[in-house]
């Protein structure tokens, strides 16, 4: 018989994970899960949680999203599994050939890796702000893009801890523009000078610089230092949702081949 505990309401079990988090304010309890307080607030009084927002606790802790909706099946995928469980060893794969048809480079010989080597990580809907601040959609993309397990295991704190999520606005350029996506490990929530992370103050969330001062504060930096001003914060008005490991860009808009195909 199992020990996990079975709640009848949304409320109830997201409760139970702040009273897990040992934190003694809602806030923080908040931010231990990966939402902001006032998010957490309505969570409880309204006994409702949108998809996106059960994503992102989930990552953030390790319980099953669909528990977190709906009560229904184990807390977490593997109840008897630690809270950081170890990675396996990578086993040995051989690397094929096979031909790839495509219509504009003809049959091709390529290496086709096994599907083992590959991780398929999850695109949050919720986008962050590399400008004045954004609200997060209720959305779900739905969308899972591919990362070789070897560079995700040698660069992340643990598979799990990924997600996906676009940015807008343009205060991090050139280093993101909008319309990137980056990748974001949950498990880094300590901030290192001068590294990347997609942050949370109130219900807003957005991707910055941060740079740890004297004094217990944090400096919020943005790269494009000609149109944003960095700002000060003490750590009690933020939350750290992760660090940005990668950035991926689109160079040409979707539809490309199509509209140069037209124009010849």
């Amino acid at each position: 018989m199992s020990n996990e505990p079975n709640f009848t309401s949304v409320a109830a079990r997201l409760s139970y994970l702040g009273a897990l988090t040992g934190e003694p304010s809602e806030g923080k309890r908040a931010a231990a899960i990966g939402i902001g307080r006032t998010t957490f607030q309505h969570i409880i009084k309204r006994n409702r949680m949108s998809r996106s927002t059960a994503k992102l606790v989930a990552l953030t802790t390790g319980v099953r999203a669909e528990w977190l909706l709906t009560g229904r099946g184990p807390m977490r995928a593997d109840p008897t599994a630690p809270s950081h469980p170890v990675q396996p060893e990578a086993v040995p794969r051989q690397i094929r050939h096979e031909t790839i048809e495509d219509e504009h480079a003809g049959g091709i010989s390529r290496p086709a890796p096994s599907p083992d080597e590959f991780v398929y990580v999850p695109h949050m809907k919720a986008v962050l702000s590399a400008g004045g601040g954004a609200y997060p959609t209720e959305e779900e993309s739905g969308e899972l893009y591919g990362f070789r397990l070897r560079w995700l295991r040698a660069v992340s704190t643990a598979i799990r801890n990924l997600f996906l999520m676009n940015v807008v606005g343009d205060s991090m350029s050139p280093t993101i523009d909008e319309g990137d996506i980056v990748l974001v490990d949950s498990g880094r929530k300590l901030p290192t000078g001068g590294s990347i992370y997609a942050i949370g103050i109130d219900d807003v969330i957005m991707v910055k610089r941060l740079d740890l001062l004297p004094g217990a504060k944090i400096r919020i930096v943005s790269d494009n230092t000609a149109l944003y001003s960095p700002f000060v914060v003490h750590p009690s008005e933020l939350r750290i949702i992760g660090q940005v490991l990668w950035v991926g860009k689109t160079l040409v808009q979707p539809g490309f081949n199509k509209s140069h195909e037209n124009r010849r």
